[in-house]
């Protein structure tokens, strides 16, 4: 099986077109919904220069994703884990279509998209509140004050700590109709995995400043999560956010591979399309 790399925001943008889609020719590379979303699309306008960016990368060789909640809803309707996030026929309706003539279209899937993330981050910010809480409770917010270590392996120990609350706790008041069926190799269990973790981060930094990330900010994280997620059906990641991707990565995936340059993957990601 040839090796997968989720492309992130920060290599597609700051990596030249040519140079990434002559990659994108000898390489699996897997340019998610999210990305579409995040990056070629605004509030209130559409960026045609990187949307025709993003289609001639598709056109190249790389492969577009489902949107997160397809996946896990997905998982919830056959009550197993799916095995590839590959959108095929998003794929190939990417790479025949003129993505630029359907403004009105894309302006209506982000619409749909934000609307949905935006009651999962305010959840987020509500387990975080519990968090910060039990961590009062239980008094330890000055060990946590204290806490000195580098951000990856400070999310290690997030990561380590949040297993038992996602599979005792979370998924029980969250999903309680399937929760019984989900298991480790579910894309559904990473994706709470990676909320629990941010929330708990988040938890972190009120202990440290006083407050959680405002919803803005929140939303943003939770965009960089998916990404992440996407390791979880994949082998490698490109990214060069040294904010949030590159250590939730380290953390949540160690045994999974983190480029920050294209130069820097080795040859055995290397595919012979012909």
């Amino acid at each position: 099986m040839p090796k997968l790399l989720v492309l992130d925001k920060s290599i597609f943008r700051g990596t030249s077109l040519t140079k990434l889609c002559r990659f994108a020719k000898s390489h699996h590379i897997l340019a998610g919904n999210v990305l579409l979303i995040e990056c070629l699309i605004s509030p209130n306008r559409i960026d045609r220069n990187l949307l025709n960016r993003f289609q001639k990368l598709i056109k190249a060789g790389a492969m577009y994703t489902h949107l997160l909640f397809e996946i896990v809803n997905r998982e919830k309707e056959l009550l197993s884990p799916i095995k590839s996030i590959v959108d095929k026929n998003g794929t190939d309706t990417i790479r025949t279509s003129t993505l630029n003539d359907n403004e009105v279209y894309l302006k209506w899937g982000s619409e749909k998209y934000q609307a949905q993330v935006g009651p999962v981050v305010k959840d987020m910010l509500k387990l975080s509140e519990y968090f910060y809480a039990d961590i009062a409770k239980r008094k330890w917010l000055c060990r946590m004050r204290k806490e000195t270590n580098d951000k990856a392996s400070r999310l290690r120990k997030w990561a380590k700590t949040m297993e038992p609350v996602v599979d005792n706790k979370v998924l029980k008041e969250w999903e309680p109709d399937v929760c019984s069926y989900i298991t480790h190799d579910w894309y559904t269990w990473h994706d709470y995995r990676l909320r629990c973790i941010l929330s708990f981060e988040w938890a972190y930094q009120k202990a440290k400043s006083g407050q959680l990330p405002g919803f803005d900010k929140a939303s943003h994280d939770f965009h960089d999560m998916q990404y992440v997620a996407c390791l979880s059906r994949a082998d490698g990641i490109l990214t060069n956010d040294k904010d949030l991707v590159i250590p939730l990565a380290q953390a949540a995936f160690p045994e999974k591979d983190v480029f920050s340059s294209l130069d820097d993957v080795p040859d055995e990601y290397l595919y012979d399309w012909t």
